[in-house]
């Protein structure tokens, strides 16, 4: 009678652990959901909202900068980009991905993604701007003169949609190209 039981137990044993086996691989089977750029819009319209929240609450409690909520937040936008750079909305998201990064004060990553933005979205609506951080960027600490020189003359071809103020910035930039900024804004400030 007991080998009976034992036999019924074994048996049952292997029929639940072929059972499941057989469950885990039908689970492995379905296919994962398709990445759309709707989706990742809706992934990075989340964060947004989360770091609004990590924002307000830094700024009325004296709260912390969750890092890794600035860098998931990161991760989704250029996530849009890497999966459809084509989108209207990619300009926009890499824009907000460097400026994160400046958050985290990652300049170099910033600096790399301002140039992706100059380089493959010329007609951005913000793109004076990515102009002109790069060329602070450049001229800190008079580090890389040559590079900053070439984006002012850039942006002054592409002048067009810019104001004359920014216009005039960049001439009075480019005349002292040999000044760090520091040097620059001391000698604006001795005017």
């Amino acid at each position: 009678m007991k080998k009976i039981f034992l036999l019924a137990g074994c048996s049952a044993l292997l029929l639940a652990c072929s059972s499941k086996g057989e469950t885990e691989e039908v689970k492995n089977e379905t296919a994962p959901a398709e990445i759309t750029a709707e989706s990742i819009k809706e992934g990075i319209q989340v964060m947004d909202d989360s770091l609004e929240v990590i924002y307000k609450n830094i700024m009325e409690n004296n709260g912390q900068l969750d890092r890794n909520a600035v860098l998931e937040t990161i991760n989704r936008h250029l996530s849009l980009y890497k999966n459809f750079p084509e989108d209207p909305s990619t300009a926009t998201s890499l824009d907000k991905a460097q400026m994160l990064f400046m958050q985290l004060r990652l300049e170099e990553e910033a600096a790399r993604w301002r140039a992706t933005l100059l380089k493959e979205y010329p007609d951005y609506k913000d793109i004076h701007r990515i102009y002109q951080a790069q060329i602070v960027y450049y001229t800190i600490d008079n580090e890389q003169p040559e590079k900053a020189e070439e984006l002012i003359r850039q942006a002054l071809a592409d002048s067009a949609n810019m104001e004359m103020e920014q216009v005039e910035m960049l001439k009075s930039r480019l005349e002292n190209i040999d000044l760090s900024f520091d040097e620059l804004t001391e000698k604006m400030n001795a005017k």
